[in-house]
């Protein structure tokens, strides 16, 4: 699952309140574990340490478009007062909750994703089950579940057991986004087509998830189709169209506008994800806070190499693509020739159609009758596109 590109601070009303519902979701889900223990409500501490201090890009996503779109509608950009106790206050405040609830379903994927690619580490920091064995490792006393009696004696045993927790934790939080999703104070017409936008983005999304690994483990046929459709179903399904989706069905938006934000969000997900590919293969880690070649270590199938696959120097490029014995000069070599096939070229030009056509549907389909929501669309395109992390 991909991460995000703006930092907090540059939607900080939206991050404090985003983060305030999120604790009290999350504080609902501590006092529950309390009944099972403390080595269970440890855990519960540990996934909600990794979950805060993320970017919120999905949450902040949903909140700015339907801001947007109610000052089209309302005439003015209006802002919620402490003091106030409105129709429109209680909407907002049901449209933060599902904010919340689409970074806890991000949330669940990431753990997942995680467990799949057997990752103890997200952005060159341990995530839930590297926090969790990193305990293990160093006992920290009885109270919590890194107490072992032969600390390092039992690595196999102590794997699978923060892999079990991993798995377990992402189901708890896959529970508690659809939980939030369908309590939140809302129509009932607005709740039953937000709840089938859920599904459609969770079948979405695995789906996506079963073709990345049949691509990486050989079992699907990496052609550049392939790998687009599965960028299309992991990334930009959940990332971007669940989020615009979900703000025009909160705001009230007719149906025409929700499928052009449907695929506004299809074609900045796939942008975003190539975006990403292109920062592993050829961008400075230091920078964008990746494994150096991380894609090509793993042998990740990606647009940028179903390309190189039809050319000359496929050959070359797959004799270290994948290595079990790569190295970082390996990753040097295939950077160069990734970019002298073409193959850099061929994507970077994508994303740029890809941005173009944005632009292009927010002017023509939305401007006339949203222009606050096709200006803040403009803008989202403008903010990501060139971005280096």
């Amino acid at each position: 699952m991909v991460d995000v590109a703006a930092d907090r601070s540059t939607y900080p009303h939206y991050t404090a309140e985003i983060d305030a519902v999120l604790q009290r979701i999350m504080l609902r889900g501590r006092n529950r574990s309390t009944a099972y223990g403390p080595p269970f409500s440890h855990i519960w501490d540990l996934a909600n340490s990794c979950l805060t201090g993320g970017k919120l890009l999905r949450p902040r996503l949903l909140m700015e478009v339907f801001d947007s779109l109610t000052a089209d509608q309302d005439g003015i950009r209006w802002l919620k007062e402490p003091s106030t106790s409105s129709p429109a206050e209680v909407r907002r405040d049901a449209t933060l909750e599902i904010a919340a609830g689409i970074e806890l379903l991000h949330y669940a994927f990431v753990i997942h994703d995680d467990l799949i690619d057997e990752d103890l580490t997200r952005r060159g920091k341990p995530n839930l089950m590297g926090s969790l064995l990193k305990e293990m490792e160093e006992p920290r006393g009885t109270e919590t579940l890194g107490e072992t009696e032969n600390p390092g004696q039992n690595q196999s045993k102590d794997v699978h057991f923060v892999r079990s927790v991993g798995l377990l934790v992402g189901d708890l939080m896959l529970s508690s986004a659809h939980h939030v999703f369908a309590t939140a104070d809302l129509p009932r017409s607005a709740r039953l087509r937000l709840l089938d936008l859920v599904d459609h983005t969770v079948t979405e999304s695995c789906v996506g998830e079963l073709k990345d690994v049949g691509l990486s483990d050989g079992v699907l046929d990496p052609a550049l189709e392939a790998t687009l459709e599965m960028t299309r179903l992991k990334t930009a399904t959940y990332t971007f169209e669940f989020p615009l989706r979900a703000a025009a069905i909160l705001a009230g938006a007719s149906i025409d506008i929700e499928a052009t934000l449907a695929s506004i969000g299809r074609d900045l997900g796939v942008a975003f994800q190539l975006q990403d590919d292109i920062l592993s293969a050829f961008g400075d880690e230091f920078v964008h806070g990746k494994d150096a070649y991380s894609d090509f270590r793993e042998g990740k199938e990606t647009p940028l190499i179903a390309f190189a696959r039809t050319t000359s120097a496929w050959p070359a490029i797959q004799q270290r693509f994948g290595a079990d014995d790569f190295k970082c000069t390996d990753g040097e070599l295939l950077s160069s020739l990734l970019r002298e096939c073409g193959a850099e070229e061929f994507v970077r030009t994508m994303i740029s159609e890809l941005f173009e056509r944005v632009v292009t549907s927010a002017s023509s389909k939305l401007a006339a009758g949203s222009p606050s929501l096709a200006r803040c669309i403009v803008d989202l395109a403008a903010s990501l596109e060139g971005r280096a992390t």
